[in-house]
């Protein structure tokens, strides 16, 4: 599909600069997500409770790591 290669393609593109450009990036970056939430929507999946539930275990192991510190 299209939006499946676009995705590849921008993140390809992400993952080999370094320095460069912030807001080219960033709009690149852009487009990969609205990709992304078009592909979940195909599949009657929402977009935003996913990113919501990866971002609470992203912060509970935060959490986490900083008790361990302490």
């Amino acid at each position: 599909s299209t939006n499946a290669g676009t995705i590849k393609r921008t993140l390809a593109e992400l993952a080999g600069e370094n320095g460069g450009d912030q807001a080219a990036k960033e709009a690149r970056l852009g487009e990969m997500l609205e990709c992304l939430c078009a592909l979940a929507e195909a599949q009657g999946l929402d977009a935003e409770t996913a990113l919501r539930g990866q971002t609470k275990k992203r912060v509970d192991r935060l959490r986490g790591e900083d008790e361990k510190t302490l």
